[in-house]
């Protein structure tokens, strides 16, 4: 609410409300990009929670193959003093991987040393890896972080496919409601662009239409120009703001903050936990909210990674495992009924660069969390030792859409998997999550 009163007009509110081209609507406040189910309705299929990390991390400190001495170790300076390596598991060290005790193509892995909170949710069974993973270069190798982050929104480098997955998926599913799906920024994101329903907020507590004195006098006042059932696109779009600011008004999210304590504080991951807490605060509302974005941004290090015992990447990595344990701790057992899903443009390069960092690669891993995963780690990964080869890059050995798709129909239900990602030829279920 601002200090003194505006004149909002009719273009000034829906352009407030953020109406996109594509027909998305971003409205004027609530953090992270999301996908929910109803807990009241466990039936029409779990909520998502997509969690972008935003400028290409590295999939190679966040899930190390420790044993390749030779590849992995060599190339990332290992016994030298700007290691950025992750050694293997060793209790007195404490640049030392977490055992996943789980072996790929010959290799061991573990976790950076700074994701205990996920290695909890591992050994618990709820966590699966899907290393080297991202779009296959028969369809993109582009490093660029603009391209590469579109294409992975869209789920498609195809240039006739201009909306996102997460529309799509909400299309397929006939899935509407006032609130279905909300991202975490002040924009809605590629992902969600094509669906009139998805919403872009701040904070559950700034979620409103502002320019008035008296927001619910404004709300009123409004709501006698942007009425429901209208042929207007525009005015619907306003009705549709209006309700799902009554919406989530009524049902007081705010009300299930209690397990505040459990998410970061500071740090990278401050941002991330305070959109995933109140995530875990809309999905137990019961407002029907089934897909929720949330960015975890700055991943793009090119300079001075630091020690896995406590550098840049360290610290992002901590936060990345900080908040995904709270909010798993958090929902306790509605995890069954909710998936989230992390997603990067591209990895690093495997070999380091003059500044200490490591520059734009490919391969990534994708991390799926949930009460119905199969924990463990899953797809394909080079044998023999990484080689840093022409580009440095840990070559795509998984399609990015392979876990999406047994994601979107296993555990998100009633969705058309060719309409979700047209053009993908689905090589198979991994057998991450049950149905």
């Amino acid at each position: 609410m601002t200090s003194q009163p505006v004149e909002l007009s009719r273009r000034r509110f829906l352009v407030g409300a953020g109406a996109s081209a594509a027909g998305a609507l971003a409205l004027p406040s609530l953090w992270p990009r999301y996908a929910f189910a109803t807990p009241g309705q466990p039936a029409t299929g779990d909520a998502l929670v997509v969690v972008f990390l935003r400028g290409g991390a590295d999939g190679l400190s966040l899930v190390p193959p420790f044993s390749d001495t030779t590849g992995y170790q060599a190339l990332r300076g290992a016994g030298t003093a700007n290691s950025v390596a992750v050694a293997a598991p060793n209790a007195s060290n404490p640049a030392a991987a977490l055992d996943l005790q789980a072996t790929l193509s010959g290799h061991s892995f573990g976790l950076h040393p700074a994701m205990s909170g996920l290695k909890g949710v591992w050994d618990a069974g709820d966590l699966a890896i899907i290393h080297a993973a991202g779009m296959p270069s028969s369809e993109s190798s582009s490093r660029s972080h603009f391209e590469a982050t579109d294409y992975w929104e869209r789920g498609s480098a195809s240039l006739s496919v201009t909306n996102g997955w997460l529309a799509r998926y909400l299309t397929s599913a006939g899935i509407g409601g006032a609130l279905p799906a909300i991202a975490y920024d002040s924009a809605v994101p590629m992902s969600l662009r094509g669906n009139k329903g998805s919403m872009a907020m701040n904070s559950v507590e700034s979620f409103n239409v502002e320019g008035f004195w008296d927001a619910g006098l404004g709300n009123d006042a409004l709501s006698h120009v942007y009425t429901t059932g209208t042929v207007d696109p525009l005015v619907q779009q306003g009705a549709d703001t209006l309700a799902a600011v009554a919406l989530v008004e009524a049902e007081n999210p705010l009300q299930y903050d209690t397990h505040a304590a459990l998410y970061p504080a500071d740090g990278p991951g401050q941002w991330l936990g305070q959109g995933l807490r109140e995530v875990a605060c809309l999905l137990r509302s019961d407002v029907g909210l089934r897909i929720a974005c949330v960015d975890l941004s700055g991943w793009d290090h090119h300079d001075s990674m630091g020690s896995p015992a406590g550098g840049l990447t360290a610290a992002f990595a901590g936060g990345l495992s900080d908040a995904l344990a709270a909010f798993h701790q958090d929902l306790g057992s509605l995890m069954n009924e909710v998936t989230v899903v992390t997603m990067s443009e591209f990895g690093r390069t495997i070999g380091l660069n003059g500044s200490g960092g490591t520059d734009h690669g490919r391969g990534s891993a994708v991390f799926v969390m949930g009460g119905s995963v199969n924990g463990g780690l899953y797809g394909n990964y080079p044998s023999g030792p990484l080689d840093d080869g022409p580009e440095g890059d840990l070559e795509v050995q998984n399609d990015f859409r392979r876990p999406l798709a047994e994601v979107v129909t296993k555990r998100l239900g009633n969705a058309t998997l060719s309409q979700v990602f047209p053009g993908y030829a689905h090589a198979g279920d991994l057998g991450l999550c049950t149905t």
